[in-house]
């Protein structure tokens, strides 16, 4: 048959070391409960990634406490409950995969490496009723551009859940981290390639 439909190779993914090079403009998301940062990373021997940083403008306020969103997250799911919904992912978890977390660090904490408790203490020094999303744009900004950051590449996938040609930045992690992805790893589901490793990646 003629015309056939050309079909999308699976990749592998990508582990790669760049630098924060700009902190685009703040956009709500589409269902309006989160806030969007794409932060542009870019990298002298992998594709460039940009990495998609979610966050609620209260998250930024000195007087904040994260242990209220798992009240609120429970009184969500009840309510989702009650009108046989299915309730939002929680913000909670959000907040822990984002701005800050004992266990592992979050997305904020990667980025920020040392400078972390500085860049919290420059949140600090802000009146609470003053904390927007273009202010949080710009103290991020002047904290993380320049910063050394490591970043996963995935293959990414369309609406539909179909492989495209395209990869998009999965996760980040610690620059001095490195290392530990240049040894082969049986617990990797998918194949990797270290780029500072492989000139042709």
């Amino acid at each position: 048959m003629a015309l056939k439909v050309a079909l999308v190779q699976e990749k592998p993914d990508l582990a790669c070391l760049g630098v924060v090079r700009d902190v685009g403009e703040p956009r709500e998301t589409e269902r309006g409960r989160y806030w969007m940062l794409p932060i542009e990373i870019q990298s002298p021997q992998a594709p460039d990634g940009t990495f998609f940083f979610l966050f609620q403008p209260r998250w930024f306020r000195s007087d904040f406490d994260p242990q209220l969103l798992r009240e609120e997250d429970q009184q969500i799911q009840e309510e989702a409950k009650r009108l046989g919904e299915t309730p939002p992912g929680s913000q909670y978890g959000m907040y822990c995969r984002y701005i800050a977390y004992e266990r592992q660090p979050a997305a904020l904490q990667i980025l920020a490496g040392e400078d972390f408790n500085k860049l919290a203490a420059a949140f600090d020094q802000i009146p609470p009723d003053q904390v927007t999303p273009d202010l949080i744009r710009e103290v991020l900004r002047e904290s993380l551009v320049g910063k050394e950051v490591g970043y996963i590449l995935r293959q990414r996938r369309d609406r539909d859940g179909q492989l495209t040609d395209f990869y998009g930045v999965d996760r980040l992690f610690p620059a001095q981290d490195y290392k530990r992805y240049e040894q082969p790893s049986s617990r990797r589901r998918r194949p990797l390639i270290v780029t500072w490793l492989d000139e042709e990646a």
